[in-house]
């Protein structure tokens, strides 16, 4: 799994442009290299089977597009978070009267996390990449 668009991320948000552009470079080159590794072990190592899972794009359509994925068209806000979720909150669907959505309608659960559906999307993801 390479390193999802964080730039992107509320945390990110709240920072500098030239922040922001520099995050997303950084990660550009992480990701870059991480694919570079994971084909050069598949070669070296041609008994072990390698994985790769490109978050960073599955959480770009989803940032463009929230409703590009089915398991993701319950998104209805793709850029904040509400700071009572924050933590995390006791049910997957908590609402608080402080927020404008419910928790699982936010795709961050804060500055950098995203909430479960974005987990449960990665999780089917990876499943279907092994076989599962």
């Amino acid at each position: 799994m390479n390193v999802p668009p964080i730039d992107r991320a509320p945390g990110s948000l709240q920072q500098s442009t030239s922040y922001q552009k520099g995050m997303a470079g950084y990660i550009g080159a992480f990701n870059f290299r991480l694919k570079y590794l994971a084909e050069n072990l598949a070669k070296i190592f041609p008994d072990s089977t390698v994985f790769q899972l490109d978050t960073n794009w599955l959480f770009t359509l989803t940032l463009n597009y929230p409703k590009y994925f089915a398991e993701t068209s319950g998104f209805k806000n793709t850029t904040s978070y509400c700071p009572a979720y924050g933590r995390g909150t006791p049910t997957f669907n908590f609402y608080d009267p402080s927020c404008d959505l419910p928790v699982n309608e936010y795709l961050w659960l804060n500055d950098v996390h995203p909430t479960y559906p974005m987990h449960n999307f990665l999780a089917a993801k990876i499943i279907q990449l092994i076989g599962g």
